[in-house]
């Protein structure tokens, strides 16, 4: 337990994910992270450093295969007793993988049009990512692998995910139970107040992501234990009418 919990406390009783959130009125960049990744941090927009993996000091795009984009930014003040510098870095990743460099940087300067330009250069995404924990985003999630430069859609992968489709179904369900024994969270009220953030829609969002996913998960496990176990699918149902 007592190096075990602090892996295990990475995937479970935690934020659900890291939230970076931008706002042009103010030049700042909010992130919202556990304690024991860094807390709440408030960086300024000018000062900067996006990290494009692959790319050299001298911006040679040669070796660019996509990957994560980061964002990084030098503090003066190093908390760290252990470090041999006064300086030290804040950085976070966004995102998932991109497939290439292309696509790496229109994230980047999708990014920067909207803190540069404003609304009218960036305009809403067609399609955003689910808050819900749910099966299909937890399948999705795990049968990408996380692999940048569009290594997992080359055919070998594609072979492997049919191969270990088992596998990846067992690890769905813990992503998915990672999920429910984690927590969606939300920034301290001055950064709500900073970005113009109602508190009764953030509490009711909070409120909901945190309590319907515990409430909806049992109408898919349910069914699925009744199909492994050979149960009738439908007897929750006949308690219910038998109560009633």
């Amino acid at each position: 337990m007592r190096f075990g919990f602090p892996i295990w406390h990475l995937e479970a009783f935690t934020l659900r994910r890291l939230v970076v959130r931008f706002n042009r009125k103010t030049r700042k960049v909010y992130l919202l992270r556990p304690p024991y990744l860094g807390g709440v941090a408030v960086h300024d927009w000018e000062q900067v450093e996006a990290g494009l993996p692959g790319v050299d000091d001298e911006g040679d795009t040669a070796g660019a295969a996509g990957g994560f984009l980061i964002l990084g930014w030098m503090l003066e003040r190093n908390d760290n007793p252990y470090a041999g510098t006064t300086t030290a870095v804040d950085a976070a990743f966004l995102g998932g993988p991109c497939d290439d460099y292309a696509q790496l940087v229109g994230f980047w300067e999708y990014i920067r049009r909207f803190m540069e330009e404003g609304p009218q250069a960036a305009p809403r995404p067609r399609r955003l990512r689910t808050r819900w924990p749910n099966p299909v985003s937890s399948l999705l999630t795990v049968f990408r692998l996380n692999l940048p430069g569009g290594i997992g859609k080359l055919p070998f992968f594609r072979v492997l995910r049919v191969i270990m489709f088992p596998a990846f179904f067992i690890w769905m369900l813990g992503h998915q139970l990672s999920q429910l024994l984690s927590y969606e969270g939300r920034f301290p009220k001055a950064i709500r107040r900073a970005s113009g953030e109602s508190e009764l829609g953030s509490l009711l969002a909070l409120i909901g992501y945190n309590l319907l996913p515990l409430l909806y998960t049992p109408l898919w496990v349910w069914p699925l234990f009744a199909w492994l176990d050979n149960q009738d699918p439908w007897l929750p149902w006949h308690w219910l009418r038998s109560w009633l």
